[in-house]
C-alpha cells in the first residue's frame, strides 16, 4: 500500500482544527497514511472518532499498527492489547469523574 500524496494550500489545512484531541495520551489505529509538504500524517481511529495525526515522531508506524498520540502527534507504538487496555483505562477514569 503506497503513500497518497496531498498538495493542499493553507486554507484546506488548519492543523489547529484537524489535530485537536481531548485526552492527553490517547491510543488509536492508523488507517491510512498520507505525506502533506513533507509531514506524514496518518488518519487515526481513536473509538469512534477519525482524526489525522502527525506519524514523523514514529517511522517504522504504519497502517494497522496502534499509536499513542499527544496534542496531534503519534509518540509510540503500542500493541493492540495495551492499546485496549490504555482505552479502558480512560474510560473508567471519564466515567469514575462523571459519577462524582
Amino acid at each position: 500500500m503506497g503513500n497518497k500524496v496531498f498538495r493542499l494550500s493553507p486554507v484546506d489545512w488548519d492543523c489547529r482544527k484537524q489535530v485537536h484531541m481531548k485526552n492527553p495520551m490517547a491510543p488509536g489505529r492508523i488507517l491510512e497514511e498520507y505525506i502533506v509538504r513533507n509531514s506524514r500524517l496518518g488518519l487515526v481511529q481513536f473509538g469512534d472518532t477519525r482524526r489525522l495525526i502527525f506519524l514523523n515522531l514514529v517511522p517504522r508506524a504504519k497502517p494497522g499498527d496502534y499509536i499513542l498520540a499527544h496534542v496531534g502527534f503519534a509518540t509510540t507504538c503500542v500493541d493492540e492489547q495495551e492499546a485496549k487496555r490504555i482505552r479502558a483505562s480512560l474510560e473508567r477514569a471519564v466515567n469514575a469523574k462523571k459519577e462524582s
